[in-house]
């Protein structure tokens, strides 16, 4: 397992879907970003921007659905061993 240090500073004042940094988005635990208006409780918000910080993560908003992507490598099921061959052969 890797362990990733990420900067957490700004993250629930920063708008994942604009960019905007400004201390008026986060209103307790609500977020409301003042460029764009973009909504969510702010705890989310962080958490959204934490991922995008991430080398691969990253965070798309578009007409209110948030998409989530991260590069992957290829999918082993958790009882294959990797030297044994694929299922179906």
């Amino acid at each position: 397992m890797n362990i990733v240090e990420i900067d957490a500073k700004r993250t629930s004042i920063t708008c994942p879907s604009c960019g905007c940094v400004d201390k008026r988005n986060r209103m307790g635990s609500k977020f409301k970003c003042a460029r764009c208006g973009f909504e969510l409780n702010s705890h989310y918000v962080a958490c959204l921007d934490l991922f995008s910080r991430l080398n691969d993560g990253r965070v798309a908003i578009r007409d209110g659905r948030i998409y989530l992507s991260l590069k992957a490598g290829s999918v082993v099921p958790a009882d294959v061993a990797p030297d044994d061959p694929a299922i179906g052969e």
